[in-house]
């Protein structure tokens, strides 16, 4: 399997759900549409990113985090509905997550787009690869997608949908897994990690290793990691530093300050030690 395979599979499998189950995903308990002409306008499922040199990883890393939380109104869920309105022919609503990071260097999903998961997923494979020494932007050997391809609202404040949790899981995660081939997967937060491990018997073996990680919103880091006292944490901050290549480094996150990912590893150091030494237990 290579990328674009992969991806080809996942946008037949994506476009097939999206229309078979279209009436049954818009009956779920606060789904959102986008609102185009005061219509509503169904938003389709979509496939992962794929780093390009995913399948040439020495570990394949796949990332789970939520759901992109749309609003009706939002312009990227216009888009995307206006898209799949005219029959989506060139993929841009089902593959909006390789597209946006073609275009912007984002995917479209807060915590990777902030730079947390990369990382994280960084530690875990230098952790497993610790001889390894790669000048490769650690964005390019990951994939990294949502479990849950649709947004829900309960008035103004995002909700998630446990019916959809698992639908998606059957609909989309199976397949994904299975295209992936995945070494390890990365859940951000309690509810993707039991969805997946609740499921993960119905994915071809073999099965990928599942390592949970704190889901990196702010706060989650601000309320359980800001004030934490760590030892030597200067010394795990550098160590940290090190599995990362200069380009990783100096790559800009695509959310709001811009942050490099040097500097947010070190602003919010606390979190990312303390999900090294998570993951290191785990592995």
């Amino acid at each position: 399997m290579n990328r674009n395979d992969a991806i080809q599979a996942l946008i037949e499998n994506a476009r097939n759900i999206s229309i078979d189950h279209q009436s049954l995903i818009e009956g779920f308990d606060g789904i959102v549409k986008a609102n185009i002409d005061n219509k509503e306008i169904f938003i389709p499922g979509y496939v992962p990113y794929i780093g390009e040199g995913y399948f040439d990883a020495s570990t394949k890393i796949l990332i789970y985090a939520l759901s992109q939380n749309l609003s009706p109104t939002d312009n990227i869920s216009i888009t995307w509905a206006k898209y799949w309105q005219e029959g989506d022919k060139d993929n841009k609503a089902i593959n909006r997550q390789n597209i946006n990071f073609a275009k912007h260097g984002k995917i479209m999903m807060h915590p990777f787009d902030t730079g947390h998961l990369p990382i994280v997923a960084g530690i875990l494979d230098h952790l497993l690869n610790p001889m390894t020494k790669s000048g490769q932007d650690i964005y390019k050997s990951i994939s990294a997608t949502n479990l849950s391809k649709f947004s829900f609202r309960d008035g103004n404040i995002t909700t998630d949908n446990s019916e959809s949790l698992r639908k998606c899981f059957k609909w989309f995660s199976i397949k994904e897994i299975e295209v992936l081939r995945p070494d390890y997967i990365i859940c951000a937060g309690d509810d993707v990690c039991d969805v997946i491990k609740n499921g993960i018997n119905d994915v071809a073996k073999p099965h990928p290793s599942i390592i949970r990680v704190n889901f990196p919103s702010l706060q989650v880091i601000n309320s359980k990691f800001k004030n934490k006292s760590i030892k030597n944490d200067d010394k795990m901050v550098q160590r940290i530093l090190s599995y990362f290549s200069n380009l990783t480094l100096k790559r800009e996150s695509s959310y709001k300050n811009k942050k490099t990912i040097q500097e947010i590893i070190e602003r919010d150091r606390n979190y990312f030690v303390a999900m090294h030494d998570l993951i290191e237990k785990k592995i």
